[in-house]
């Protein structure tokens, strides 16, 4: 920025001396101050140099998440939680984390079902059975392993994200 780029032309005035001098380029008018009057005015000078601009802006408004990205959890089975992993509220939670423990009776049949076609030698119905009810693969593999029947499945977490609302708890008695 030059000083032709300024609309005022400040300068110190001199006891008893008027300025004859014509305005340069740009400038409207010019103002004499003295010593006193400048710091009188808070006049400061500085160099012209580049600098950031920035502004503060204090507002209010409401952050909410994006719908697009809801995933709703819900057991594929009826039974009880006898364990909650997660039971608070906005917590964060990885994907693959385990968020409850259920109790179903009705799982015991496509499991057995599972480990009879591991042991015949292949993946059958009772293990696509187990993966509709929500087992995921590892569940799965470690029945065919055990190849005992199984009451709890782990319900876990499809994505990374916040926990916004929660349907369930565990029964106390």
């Amino acid at each position: 920025m030059k000083s032709a780029d300024l609309r005022y032309a400040f300068i110190r005035a001199q006891k008893g001396e008027a300025s004859t001098e014509e305005l340069p380029r740009g400038v409207l008018s010019r103002v004499q101050l003295t010593r006193y009057r400048e710091q009188l005015a808070g006049v400061e000078t500085a160099e012209v140099t580049y600098r950031p601009l920035t502004k503060e802006i204090r507002t209010v408004g409401f952050i909410e998440f994006d719908e697009r990205q809801l995933r709703r959890i819900s057991a594929r089975v009826r039974g009880r939680i006898d364990k909650l992993y997660v039971n608070v509220t906005d917590q964060m939670v990885e994907a693959g984390q385990d968020l409850a423990l259920l109790y179903s009776p009705d799982l015991a049949v496509p499991v057995a079902e599972s480990s009879r076609c591991s042991s015949a030698g292949g993946k059958g119905v009772g293990s696509q059975e187990a993966s509709l009810l929500g087992m995921d693969d590892d569940q799965i593999q470690e029945i065919e392993r055990n190849g005992k029947p199984v009451t709890h499945v782990k319900i876990r977490s499809p994505i990374q994200g916040h926990v916004i609302r929660k349907y369930a708890w565990k029964a106390t008695t």
